[in-house]
């Protein structure tokens, strides 16, 4: 009886297995998904699959590591989405010719795969690098990422951290309570105390705007407050 018992759980195993190797997106376009973990379990009534103990999770160009990793799965097999968390979980996506590198930890990571969404809360640290090499280093404490029509995210931190690193230009390095970037209009939006360097430059002022393609820098006017910009001359050696 025990042996028709386990027998049972390395089916229901193996089709948990198969059934991750299906879409997310659709049962006509597979995509390869391999998972693995010290130790593996399911929740048949919920659908959901729990890898346990240095969890690794791979999708395309998509590498996930945690402690736990639990995938929900549809009725027909399909991904719906992963919750990650660790010390820290990770998540990182590869440059391709469409879609920026973003590199990614924090304390909880949840993946919706169908909604092309990304949530990560506590201890965040995100990467951005896009295919001119230039990258975008952030840290804060609740990080948004979508990629639908265009690819945005945004950074709430007490203060977000944002540095920016382009090729041939000067380090940017600011504080912020909240950074955003749109990849449609390439604009990087700081709001919230807003504390922006540049060599011997800086601002204080409550918005900032950076266009990431032109390196173009906008402080609009807003209600009662005033912008304060400080440029030092540069000392000679």
């Amino acid at each position: 009886m025990s042996n028709i018992r386990s027998l049972k759980k390395l089916f229901h195993f193996f089709i948990i297995v198969i059934s991750l190797l299906t879409t997310f997106l659709g049962a006509a376009e597979e995509k390869v998904f391999d998972a693995r973990s010290d130790s593996f379990k399911t929740d048949a009534a919920n659908q959901i699959a729990y890898y346990i103990g240095n969890a690794i999770l791979t999708h395309d160009n998509m590498l996930i590591k945690g402690e736990q990793i639990s995938a929900k799965q549809a009725e027909q097999g399909n991904i719906l989405f992963a919750d990650i968390i660790g010390a820290p979980a990770s998540l990182k996506r590869s440059l391709t010719k469409e879609t920026p590198e973003i590199s990614l930890t924090a304390k909880n990571i949840h993946y919706d795969f169908l909604a092309k969404e990304i949530t990560a809360k506590q201890e965040v640290h995100f990467t951005h690098k896009d295919q001119k090499n230039k990258v975008l280093n952030l840290t804060g404490n609740n990080l948004l990422v979508e990629r639908r029509e265009n690819y945005f995210f945004s950074l709430t931190g007490n203060p977000v951290k944002l540095s920016i690193i382009s090729p041939k230009q000067s380090t940017i390095n600011a504080n912020a309570e909240k950074v955003t970037y749109n990849e449609a209009t390439h604009e990087i939006q700081l709001s919230g105390n807003v504390f922006l360097h540049e060599q011997q430059n800086s601002i204080n002022a409550a918005l900032v705007k950076y266009n990431l393609q032109n390196g173009q820098i906008e402080v609009p006017k807003t209600d009662g407050e005033r912008v304060k910009i400080i440029q030092k001359k540069s000392q000679k050696k």
